[in-house]
């Protein structure tokens, strides 16, 4: 089983958050992300705001702190939960979606569709969506990838699980 289809298990029966059926968005970064926490953040929770409730979609950060004290300061400022940062999830959240070579320079976040029968990543990163001045983020929400994107994170998962 692929590392990316691991992580999916585990999310289906992550410690009483229903993500059942849902698009589940994971947001990895740090603290000290600073461009992601003064710019990208307040976009971020705007579309959280905007699309959780009617398109039942579930926000969960994934930390890339460097200590569990970074985790902590920033996670409580934010509006959706956070895998705890002692949580072994953690690692493998990460492991399966971020890159070996982005870690951890920058934001990653992953738009994942939960569905019974049809679970598969929607976007490897929609990073550059929020950046982007011509979209709030929420008019393409859950930012469904390109082909060419879906085929590239299933590339990476497969890569990363031969190399680990």
């Amino acid at each position: 089983m692929s590392s990316t289809a691991q992580a999916f298990e585990l999310l289906q029966g992550y410690k009483g958050i229903s993500l059942d059926e849902k698009t589940v968005i994971l947001i990895f970064s740090a603290e000290w992300h600073i461009y992601f926490c003064t710019t990208l953040l307040p976009k971020l929770e705007n579309v959280y705001k905007q699309v959780k409730v009617p398109q039942d979609a579930e926000f969960l950060y994934v930390s890339c702190d460097r200590s569990k004290e970074e985790f902590e300061r920033f996670s409580k400022t934010l509006p959706w939960p956070s895998i705890p940062y002692d949580d072994p999830l953690r690692m493998q959240l990460i492991n399966a979606f971020v890159p070996p070579s982005n870690k951890p320079s920058q934001p990653v976040i992953v738009s994942l569709s939960l569905k019974k029968d049809n679970t598969k990543v929607l976007c490897s990163n929609a990073l550059g969506r929020l950046k982007s001045e011509a979209s709030d983020g929420v008019q393409d929400f859950p930012w469904a990838g390109s082909v060419a994107e879906t085929g590239c994170t299933i590339c990476t998962a497969l890569l990363m699980c031969t190399i680990q």
